[in-house]
């Protein structure tokens, strides 16, 4: 039932407000107050979605962000709830719901630099008809920046130094791109500007008076600044000592698995002094190593040796008072290593014609245990043949075989390691 109303000559009325879009079946009914007879008609109410309109506030940008916020309002007394798509131009910037108030808002980074040109559209739902605000045009200027630049007051010539730029933005945004560091027309380098606005350069500066200026080259959405000049005075650098680096070899002709000593000696081509300082092993471009040169002017190295051909370079890295050197290249080729097998044979129990267990030790001349496989004979015979397993020991159990038999162990060899023979064992009961 929707309402009732009072007759009143011969007509009655009703209000309804709250009917949704659509078409609506209504039927009236008559009860005679005397009678009590009834009478009814019925008709179809079309009712159709309400208009609504949508008006975009000012956009205003803070912290780096743009802030959108539109008003939905409705020409009856219903709530015009929805989805409010914002946009600039034909690109939509953002997607929000209506409160129930009416009130919708989108946060989007800032605009870039130039003229926009902003709406809002309300979606509609099936009571309110769609609505688009009226456009708003809004022009984008670059963010002002300024930069400063930081470095030390003085140095020496060859020693490292840092110039240290910052950039700041004068108003919300943030700055990306690059800083040039110039000394008048000559640049003396360039740095990624961070996401904090830094940016720094590591370089050197020659003897004299240095006046550098750091220039931020601006982004899409920043512009560019330049420092004010900063002097660094750099004094003249101390005359390093000449040295000279030459490489030994503990072991002319080794093999696989065998300890290398690499000896250094760096020595001054001028004066008494020892040098002092770091020196760096290679074979060919891997680094080995580094060891320190001791009161001798010596540094030593171990390495332990593996199959083939090695080429080895002693690089003296100097420092402030000796420039550094390098040796010239030793090639040392690695060989297989030996090996010698141990035979051993138990018989369980000490009884003629019954099991015996065969076991052969693997000795390695250098390095791990020596993998592969261990064939036993019994004088030409082949008896078996088993695996050396982790610690470089092969087993076999055989049967029927009598007391009085010369076995021997041959051990196959390896990529590393060369193959190798007992000595014959004679089967004797334990």
């Amino acid at each position: 039932m929707v309402g009732g109303g009072a007759l009143i000559d011969g007509k009655a009325s009703l209000s309804i407000d709250n009917l949704s879009a659509g078409v609506h079946h209504i039927r009236t009914e008559y009860t005679s107050a005397l009678s009590l007879e009834t009478s009814q008609a019925s008709s179809d109410l079309t009712v159709l979605p309400a208009s609504a309109t949508i008006e975009l506030d000012p956009a205003t940008t803070t912290a780096g962000v743009l802030l959108l916020f539109a008003k939905v309002r409705s020409s009856t007394n219903g709530k015009p709830l929805g989805i409010v798509n914002f946009y600039d131009g034909s690109t939509l910037l953002g997607t929000s719901s209506v409160d129930t108030d009416g009130t919708v808002a989108i946060l989007t980074p800032a605009l870039r630099q130039g003229t926009h040109t902003l709406k809002a559209v309300f979606s509609g739902n099936p009571n309110f008809l769609t609505a688009t605000s009226a456009e708003q045009r809004i022009t984008v200027g670059l963010v002002q920046t300024a930069t400063t630049l930081t470095a030390p007051v003085t140095a020496t010539a060859g020693q490292t130094i840092v110039l240290a730029a910052k950039i700041t933005a004068l108003s919300p945004g943030f700055p990306i791109g690059s800083v040039t560091f110039m000394e008048g027309n000559t640049v003396v380098g360039t740095a990624r500007v961070d996401g904090r606005g830094d940016a720094r350069l590591s370089t050197t500066l020659t003897a004299g008076i240095h006046v550098i200026r750091a220039v931020y080259s601006g982004c899409s959405t920043c512009d560019g600044s330049t420092s004010t000049a900063v002097s660094v005075t750099v004094a003249g650098s101390v005359v390093q000592v000449a040295t000279t680096a030459t490489l030994s070899l503990s072991v002319a002709s080794p093999v696989h698995g065998q300890s290398q000593i690499l000896r250094a000696k760096v020595t001054a081509t001028a004066g008494q002094a020892v040098p002092t300082g770091v020196v760096n092993f290679y074979d060919g471009t891997k680094l080995l190593g580094s060891a320190t040169v001791d009161s001798t002017g010596n540094a030593l190295l171990t390495t332990i040796m593996t199959l083939g051909r090695h080429t080895y370079q002693a690089v003296f890295v100097g420092n402030s008072a000796f420039a550094g050197s390098s040796s010239l290249w030793l090639a040392s080729t690695a060989n297989l290593s030996a090996t010698t097998v141990d035979l051993s044979a138990i018989i369980h129990p000490p009884v003629a014609g019954l099991a015996v267990k065969l076991s052969a030790k693997v000795h390695p001349q250098f390095g791990a245990s020596p993998i592969g496989s261990v064939t036993f004979k019994d004088g030409n015979t082949v008896v078996g043949t088993a695996l050396v397993n982790g610690n470089g020991i092969a087993t076999l159990e055989i049967g029927s075989l009598y007391i009085g038999h010369s076995i021997t162990a041959i051990y196959s060899g390896s990529s590393t390691f060369k193959g190798s023979s007992s000595l014959p064992s004679r089967i004797a009961a334990v």
